[in-house]
């Protein structure tokens, strides 16, 4: 009993300090505001996009360190992307973007598919980190999504906060009923 009491008095706190703003930002009656999602959603990107840059630097990498060996990706793809060709670092750089995008989106293995050891550990590290980037993305658009609807929250919470003072004092069934079909219908 005195931890169900416990458990009432915790959540009648909370509900009442987002009520005021104290969780949330913002107070009551106020709009949709940034909430820790929208914040989040470009943190994530940024954090895409660095990976991608490192990643394109190791795909580049270790075939460069093993000395370009004609079975690496760089080799086989064009051997123009040597650097004595006078290529330049933008387009071996753009290439190897486009093998980590590849690997990181999880939709192949970039134009060719790895062939030495040290290749195929990096793509591996690309896709295994790649896919869990992406459940962050999908994470947080998804709460963020879910955030928008404002109103059908504070509804939500307005509701719970009357159903625990309903069951507080012990309100009959019928009542109870009657209470939450007039609170649905004026409210929403």
């Amino acid at each position: 009993r005195i931890f169900r009491y416990l458990t009432r008095f915790e959540y009648r706190m909370r509900r009442a300090r987002e009520y005021r703003g104290g969780k949330g930002g913002g107070s009551k009656g106020e709009g949709y505001s940034l909430t820790s999602s929208t914040k989040r959603i470009p943190r994530l990107i940024f954090l895409i996009l660095m990976f991608a840059h490192w990643d394109g630097c190791l795909q580049f990498l270790v075939p460069a360190t093993l000395g370009f060996p004609s079975r690496s990706w760089v080799a086989r793809h064009e051997p123009s992307l040597l650097r004595s060709d006078g290529v330049t670092i933008f387009t071996q750089y753009s290439w190897a973007l486009f093998n980590a995008f590849s690997h990181m989106l999880c939709i192949g293995y970039g134009p060719y598919s790895p062939e030495i050891v040290g290749e195929v550990w990096i793509t591996i590290w690309s896709m295994l980190s790649g896919a869990a980037l992406f459940s962050g993305i999908v994470g947080s658009v998804t709460a963020l999504l879910l955030s928008l609807d404002s109103s059908g929250t504070k509804f939500t919470a307005f509701m719970d906060t009357v159903e625990a003072y309903m069951r507080q004092r012990e309100v009959p069934g019928e009542l109870r009923d009657r209470i939450r079909t007039h609170l649905r219908l004026q409210y929403r």
